[in-house]
Parts: structure tokens; C-alpha cells; sequence
């Protein structure tokens, strides 16, 4: 759905950046029409799924952005081992990010786990 729409919009003069909008709202429909569905189909509670998933990942992407485009716009003149150690340091604050703010208590427990059972196995 979002080819023919973007073509129509792109035909008719609109900005390029209008391709995107087009794709987020037609997304944003589709994840409504999935949850009423699984709401139906799986007795999915949506408000438990809005707090247990789509906030945290909202929270996470509003901590992480824009550490990342200040560090992404730093690089711009950076030779290639300043940008990939550049990357290096979006990717930890993504990890962190996800694990401080995404991740609720029990999985930051199972992470744990995981962790230093991985680490007692060496």
C-alpha cells in the first residue's frame, strides 16, 4: 500500500520526505488493525500491551536518538576509525538504553542469568 500512495504523492510534486510519512502512518494502521485482531483472536489486553511494550520502546528511542544524531553529525569529517568507534559507542548507548529503560525487572534478572551462567560455563 505504501508504493502506490508514495508514487501518487511523489507524481503530484509532494517533498521526499512524504514517502516516510506515508510509510509510518500506513504502519501505525496496521499495528491498530493486528491489536484489535489479536485483542479478538487471543483475548490480547492492548493497554497492558501499550505499557509493557510500545512505552518502553518509546522510551528508549526518545533517550537514544538523539544521543546518536549528535554523535552521527560529530563524525560527518571524522576519518573511518573515529566514525566506527563512533558506532561503537551508539551501539553501547542503544544497550544500555534497552537494558536500563526497555527491560522490565524480570528480564533484566533473566539477562543476569544468562550472563553469569554464560560466564561460569568459561
Amino acid at each position: 500500500m505504501n508504493l502506490p500512495i508514495s508514487y501518487i504523492l511523489l507524481k503530484n510534486n509532494f517533498e521526499v520526505h512524504s514517502v516516510f510519512v506515508v510509510m509510518i502512518l500506513i504502519e501505525v494502521v496496521n499495528l491498530a488493525l493486528i491489536l484489535s485482531l489479536a485483542q479478538g483472536m487471543n483475548q490480547l489486553n492492548i493497554i497492558e500491551y501499550l505499557i509493557n511494550v510500545i512505552l518502553p520502546c518509546t522510551i528508549v528511542t526518545i533517550i537514544a536518538t538523539p544521543i546518536s544524531f549528535f554523535l552521527f553529525k560529530s563524525t560527518i569529517d571524522a576519518t573511518i576509525y573515529i566514525q566506527f568507534l563512533y558506532l561503537i559507542i551508539v551501539v553501547m548507548i542503544c544497550g544500555i538504553s534497552i537494558f536500563l529503560f526497555g527491560f522490565n525487572k524480570r528480564e533484566k534478572a533473566l539477562l543476569k542469568n544468562i550472563l553469569i551462567f554464560r560466564k561460569k560455563q568459561n
